[in-house]
């Protein structure tokens, strides 16, 4: 009895040993985004076949609703996810073994309404005192808070955490101005924006991996960077209307919505500014939102180019 039990065993370790060589041998990488721009060259590289021409094999899921997201992740039903740096950080607290990669580009807009834009100037300052829609404790709260501070300034945050309320709540007058992705920034009846976070040069989004994933599948995980950076290169010059049909193939976002947006210029992948990185740690502390700032050269993934 003892002795079928350990064969049994033993046939059982070759058919998960052979199920982990298989699954290496797929070259696979599974990607999961949010409905947001930062998606657009990765989706422009599969679509384009770059990522095929390097051998490799890559999923892109696209979730509508971030805790969908956060649970494919934490069950490793992907291998890495586009997060900002205090979604990031907050996983890391809770025990994830997370490296931060490359900065992937999403665009934040503030947006006022129909009726405050007509109180205020072309002045930053014109916006003190503005009751402000955003995600309370959130990478959108810090730019809101980073951009009054910077400009001497103080805003009334209003916590809606859900972006149709928000877009709503901007609309019916409840606050002057919201902080919103695309297209929902789109979406503002003859509103007019106050800021995005490009044209401030501030990025705080990247493309986490697992730490374990990474170390088992270094020159996979290069090929991937290498691949994607070939595709920006020619995303660079495409057409938009091809890029937008992608955007819809892959379900990014619906032809109403894609036909609202204007797509940005994406930059060859760079790593994580440290001082983006190391502000909103130092903001989460004074937060309370982590009990010690994380250093980005201590939770960054350098990739070989």
């Amino acid at each position: 009895m003892k002795k079928a039990f350990i064969i049994l065993y033993v046939l059982l370790s070759l058919g998960v040993l052979t199920s982990c060589n298989k699954q290496n041998e797929e070259n696979k990488i599974t990607l999961g985004f949010m409905s947001s721009i930062g998606a657009v060259p990765y989706i422009y590289a599969l679509e384009e076949g770059f990522y095929a021409e390097s051998g490799l094999n890559v999923e892109i899921k696209i979730f509508t609703n971030a805790n969908d997201r956060d649970a494919a992740l934490i069950g490793k039903h992907i291998d890495a996810v586009n997060t900002d740096y205090v979604m990031f950080a907050s996983l890391l607290e809770q025990g994830y073994k997370l490296k931060a990669t490359v900065t992937t580009e999403d665009q934040f807009f503030i947006v006022a309404n129909k009726t405050y834009k007509e109180a205020i100037t072309n002045d930053i300052k014109s916006t003190d005192g503005a009751k402000v829609g955003t995600f309370e404790n959130g990478v959108l709260s810090y730019l809101v808070e980073k951009l009054a501070s910077d400009n001497g300034i103080t805003y009334e945050l209003v916590g809606i955490p859900m972006i149709p309320a928000r877009l709503q709540a901007l609309e019916s007058n409840e606050i002057d101005m919201a902080i919103l992705p695309d297209p929902s920034a789109s979406k503002v009846t003859d509103g007019k924006v106050i800021w995005d976070n490009f044209s401030a040069g501030i990025y705080v989004t990247t493309l986490a991996f697992f730490e374990d994933y990474l170390n088992e599948n270094k020159d996979l995980v290069n090929k991937f960077f290498e691949a994607t950076n070939k595709a920006i290169k020619k995303l660079q010059t495409e057409d938009e209307a091809t890029v937008k049909e992608y955007i819809v193939k892959q379900n990014l976002l619906t032809p109403e919505d894609t036909d609202l947006i204007t797509l940005p210029t994406y930059h060859e992948l760079f790593a994580p500014k440290k001082e983006d990185f190391e502000l909103i740690m130092n903001w989460m502390v004074e937060k309370d939102l982590i009990a010690e700032a994380y250093k980005l050269d201590d939770v960054l993934y350098i990739w070989q180019k």
